[in-house]
């Protein structure tokens, strides 16, 4: 039971924001506004297909083709957590590269592949009649086959006997997999982590389109955030507008912890406590992605708390725009990732100081790494069943390839942490205008984050979520 003090407090802001929420009727035609816009979504008739039984075999043979002969794959699947005691789980997600291969979303699952055949045997977990009470008894082994384009599914109990029926010499796994009891064949955990890190570097059709479905139901529940958006409202309110609007859409899971940022904790890079109500003038920097079979979206947006950007903020925003729209223009098949970020650091540098917080010249400025006073994080990474996916080289591509799917998420923020020790540094003293940094501190910062695919039909960026000003102010009005 609550104390006193607490619940008074605890009423004391909901009447607060049940006030900043609902008193106005802009708030309500908003609210009315993400509702029929959530409707009007349902009505798809096309989802992309997560099972895979259709494409998933391309992923398996693309993958057993990188292993060595003459062995078998043992993978498990991910397992329920509990979280307090033995009944109660948390949320399951399945394990990233087990879901690359099989399309099972659901916990306690195994699979066999046979290097030399390709014949791939799914094992699912028994269930007892007693706990088939609580959970269901599930779909037969025939249908979970089926759905998944399997070539057989057995009990997991039978798993140590199919591996020596394979007649191979060793078997692949990975450096954290439990092998069967009884399984005497030679481990090999060299060669799948690095096959796996190669496959799911370059998509198939079917990946990038779940890629783009969850780039399309993210970009919309952004919208309804600021159409949610007045000040008064917590960040997890909007959060919670997030989440409702995904999971509406069955997108039942996100990336990521949501970003949700206002005022000065939009210059904190990874801020997900989400805790601050969001004041008039504030900026909300969003960064929330939601899941469509495993694969995410990535995306942020700034936008203002009142629906209106300031002056200051305005000018701010078009610098990282500006630093966006010249770096999409250079990811093409083929460009060195290296290149394009250092080039986005150089168009950072002209607009930092076009702003008036850097002095001197761009060369100069360059020399001594200065963007990354405001700039601190990379340009962006590799996208797919994890935010930073796996990569040959790790979630930062090396030179960019048909299949890849990367960010492009350019940013500059006013981090204390940074810019008071730059301050008092003699190698940044002289080319930062004290002044001017001040009068922006209060702003916190701007990211803008899209989404692309580099597919053989071209280029093709994921992310539809307006981001010109004007836009983003008209759908806050609306």
């Amino acid at each position: 039971m609550l104390g006193l003090q607490t619940m008074n407090t605890m009423q004391g802001q909901a009447m607060h924001v049940r006030a900043a929420m609902c008193s106005s009727h802009s708030a309500r035609k908003r609210s009315r506004h993400s509702r029929c816009f959530a409707q009007q979504a349902l009505t798809l008739e096309h989802l992309p297909d997560t099972d895979g039984a259709t494409w998933r075999p391309t992923l398996r043979r693309r993958f057993i083709e990188s292993l060595p002969e003459g062995g078998v794959v043992y993978l498990r699947g991910g397992t329920a957590q509990t979280r307090n005691g033995r009944d109660g789980h948390t949320s399951f997600r399945q394990e990233s590269n087990f879901l690359y291969l099989t399309g099972v979303t659901v916990p306690n699952y195994e699979c066999i592949l046979e290097t030399d055949s390709g014949r791939i045997t799914l094992l699912a977990p028994d269930v007892s009649p007693e706990m088939a009470v609580w959970t269901g008894s599930g779909p037969t082994l025939e249908d979970l086959a089926e759905r998944y384009g399997m070539d057989a599914c057995i009990p997991c109990s039978e798993a140590s006997r199919v591996l020596a029926a394979a007649k191979a010499d060793r078997v692949y796994t990975l450096d954290n997999v439990e092998l069967p009891d009884g399984c005497t064949l030679e481990v090999d955990t060299t060669h799948v982590k690095k096959a796996l890190a190669e496959c799911r570097t370059y998509k198939c059709a079917e990946e990038i389109d779940c890629l783009q479905h969850a780039n399309d139901v993210s970009g919309q529940a952004h919208v309804a955030m600021w159409q949610n958006c007045t000040p008064g409202v917590y960040e997890y309110q909007l959060e919670a507008v997030f989440g409702q609007y995904t999971m509406h859409q069955g997108l039942r899971h996100f990336g990521y912890p949501c970003i949700v940022g206002s005022g000065q904790n939009s210059a904190i890079l990874h801020y997900d406590r989400n805790t601050k109500q969001v004041a008039d003038g504030d900026l909300v920097l969003v960064d929330a992605g939601a899941e469509w079979g495993g694969y995410t979206a990535d995306i942020t947006r700034t936008f203002p708390a009142n629906g209106q950007f300031s002056p200051m903020q305005r000018d701010l925003y078009q610098a990282v725009l500006g630093i966006q729209e010249s770096s999409l223009a250079m990811i093409q098949p083929g460009a060195k990732w290296e290149t394009v970020g250092f080039e986005a650091r150089r168009t950072a540098t002209r607009y930092l100081i076009d702003l008036g917080l850097l002095t001197g010249t761009v060369d100069e400025l360059m020399d001594i790494d200065a963007s990354r006073l405001f700039f601190p994080h990379g340009l962006g990474h590799l996208l797919g069943l994890e935010v930073h996916d796996v990569g040959v080289a790790g979630p930062v591509p090396e030179v960019l390839k048909e299949g890849m799917v990367v960010t492009c998420e350019p940013g500059i923020y006013f981090i204390d942490p940074i810019l008071q020790p730059a301050l008092e540094d003699p190698t940044y003293q002289p080319y930062l205008q004290k002044d001017q940094l001040e009068s922006f501190r209060h702003v916190g910062g701007v990211r803008i984050e899209d989404d692309v695919a580099l597919t053989s039909d071209g280029v093709r960026n994921l992310t539809s979520a307006p981001k010109r000003m004007e836009d983003i102010e008209a759908l806050m009005m609306d």
